[in-house]
């Protein structure tokens, strides 16, 4: 139900011999339900699968601007609810935040975050058209990407973030912004994010300095850099 050009819903469907249908409402009461539909099309799906399904999984953001996000919430307050920040479940990123946490690297004094794919180099992402009309997704690549290191950083810090800069990179061959950049606070520590759909090499790449050290990861290796230079 997630696709809305039908003979390429049907396409996806066919190998798996699944049904295809165009109206949520006509989905049946399940265990588990996966919204990965454009963006603008959340809270038309959420609305009719919260009586049909017990538990959701929500793909980010929520919704297009902060105040649907905000009132989409509202409604899964309360229920088994998980949205597709996958950084949190990833094994290295939650032995950095411990280590982070248990002082390992002294106060952190800066963290820098880069994400992304070659996507829109390669053509593939241009497979899902939504990722090129803003009005659907409500964001560019950036948006798209950046929003995962966001969640981390605030995962990470236990604060609130606060935007101090931020900066897009368009191409005319895109009709949205293919990456970007910004600057951000969480408390006193300053935040570094940069993403884009046309990087090439590691698709991830986050380091977390403090007054005692490093922690870095990177093409999914994690470092430990104390005081003294010592590498582990």
């Amino acid at each position: 139900a997630s696709e809305r050009d039908p003979a390429r819903a049907r396409r996806l469907a066919a190998p798996h011999d699944l049904p295809v249908v165009d109206d949520f409402t006509r989905l049946p009461e399940v265990d588990l339900a996966f919204v990965t539909t454009a963006i603008e099309d959340h809270e038309a799906a959420v609305s009719a699968l919260l009586p049909r399904a017990r538990h959701l999984f929500v793909e980010k953001p929520l919704a297009v601007s902060a105040a649907r996000a905000t009132a989409l919430a509202e409604q899964l307050a309360g229920r088994s609810c998980f949205s597709g920040f996958y950084l949190r479940t990833d094994p290295a990123l939650q032995l950095l935040r411990q280590r982070a946490r248990d002082g390992a690297i002294g106060n952190l004094s800066h963290l820098s975050l880069t994400a992304g794919h070659p996507g829109l180099l390669e053509g593939w992402l241009s497979d899902w058209p939504a990722h090129l009309d803003e009005r659907r997704m409500g964001y560019g690549a950036f948006g798209d990407l950046a929003v995962h290191l966001l969640d981390f950083s605030a995962w990470l810090c236990g604060e609130a973030l606060t935007v101090t800069h931020s900066r897009l990179d368009r191409d005319p061959r895109w009709p949205l912004d293919h990456g970007g950049e910004a600057l951000l606070q969480a408390g006193a520590l300053p935040i570094h994010l940069r993403a884009s759909a046309t990087l090439r090499g590691p698709r991830l790449a986050i380091r977390l300095d403090g007054s005692e050290g490093s922690l870095e990861l990177c093409a999914g290796r994690l470092e430990l850099h104390d005081a003294e230079g010592h590498r582990r």
